[in-house]
């Protein structure tokens, strides 16, 4: 028995490893060897979400990132009990890609009652099995792009390695729980049985992505960009005042004008808080942005227009919901300027014939 239980661990061991280290690889980036402070020209959320594995974050990014482009406001709505939902309102005027309409359809649904306002339903598993059809379909493109070479099944491999796990150290843990085995040996079965569970518990979920060498660049990009949100106020300054790649800017032409002033960065870095999102930091900048939001309106109101109106939303938002990542799952209502239930699914229809050879 105790050999048994020895190689039961030694095993459960080396499966923990893998699975320790495929943990680790998890939404891994090549590392840039410069930051970056805007994205790469032509890229757009829901692809940078798949090339920086981040999937699971792509919906509360895609939402804010409407949000700090003026397409929609996002506002609390505290009445219907305890737990605050979020309304979601288009602003009068504002034009919608096929990406975007395919992601209010994969939230609010594709069927709209004639009254103004529509409670669609909470389901986390619902919900969620929309959006893994609308990442699938950019992994798609991705991959006739060129961009994705498929994916491994290691994380599958481990899961399966895990199970058998359970089932070959749970009856060896009772038995020797429950026999007159010695101590090393039952403590081998317990280590062995906390291993087969530490595999299920820490091995990533779904299947870890392949990435081509034309990838690359769009990967290291998106490393640039994660290092400019987590540098020092100084070094982002710095960054700003002498900036290496403004042909790769895809940003206004205000905007990229004022990049210099306090405004100007206050502007910009509201815009990079869905990638703030994206890479698990957007506790960190929203201080940032409340920071910067209280000295611009205590400084220049006047100057600053509708500057800081998306960042008051998503302040207000942050203190009722508590969690940006959260907001995929407490939206409540989708509603136009003029008062009336938006219906987007002709934007999947739109986005799913643009992937269609």
């Amino acid at each position: 028995m105790l050999a048994v239980s020895v190689i039961c661990l030694l095993i459960g061991l080396v499966v923990v490893a893998f699975a320790i280290g495929s943990r680790v690889r998890a939404g891994h980036l090549p590392r840039s060897l410069v930051v970056e402070y805007a994205p790469r020209r032509g890229a757009h959320l829901l692809g940078d979400a798949v090339l920086a594995e981040r999937d699971r974050r792509a919906a509360a990014a895609g939402l804010v990132d409407l949000a700090v482009r003026r397409k929609v406001r996002l506002l609390a709505d505290t009445s219907g009990g305890k737990r605050a939902t979020v309304a979601v309102e288009l602003v009068d005027g504002a034009s919608f890609g096929a990406r975007e309409l395919a992601l209010l359809e994969a939230l609010f649904g594709r069927e709209h009652p004639g009254h103004r306002v529509r409670r669609f339903s909470k389901d986390r598993r619902a919900v969620g099995r929309t959006l893994r059809t609308l990442v699938d379909l950019e992994v798609d493109e991705l991959t006739r792009a060129g961009l994705v070479a498929g994916a491994s099944s290691g994380r599958g491999a481990l899961r399966v390695l895990g199970v058998l796990g359970l089932f070959a150290t749970v009856p060896g843990t009772v038995i020797a729980l429950a026999g007159t085995s010695d101590p090393i040996t039952t403590g081998c079965m317990i280590a062995a049985l906390a291993a087969a569970i530490a595999t299920l518990v820490v091995t990533p979920n779904g299947r870890a992505r392949r990435f081509t060498p034309a990838a690359a660049p769009w990967r290291e990009h998106l490393d640039g960009l994660r290092r400019y949100l987590t540098v020092a106020e100084a070094d982002r300054v710095r960054t700003l005042q002498s900036p290496r790649s403004a042909e790769l800017l895809d940003l206004p032409d205000d905007l990229r004008a004022e990049l210099g002033t306090e405004v100007g960065r206050f502007r910009l870095h509201e815009r990079l808080l869905p990638y703030a999102i994206l890479f698990g930091i957007e506790r960190e900048w929203m201080s940032h942005l409340r920071l910067a939001y209280d000295e611009l309106g205590a400084t220049s109101p006047a100057a600053l227009g509708d500057a800081l109106e998306v960042t008051a939303d998503l302040l207000t938002l942050v203190d009722a919901v508590g969690s940006l990542v959260e907001l995929g799952f407490a939206v409540g209502d989708l509603i136009d300027a003029g008062g009336g239930v938006v219906d987007a699914a002709g934007g999947v229809l739109e986005f799913i014939g643009d992937l269609t050879p």
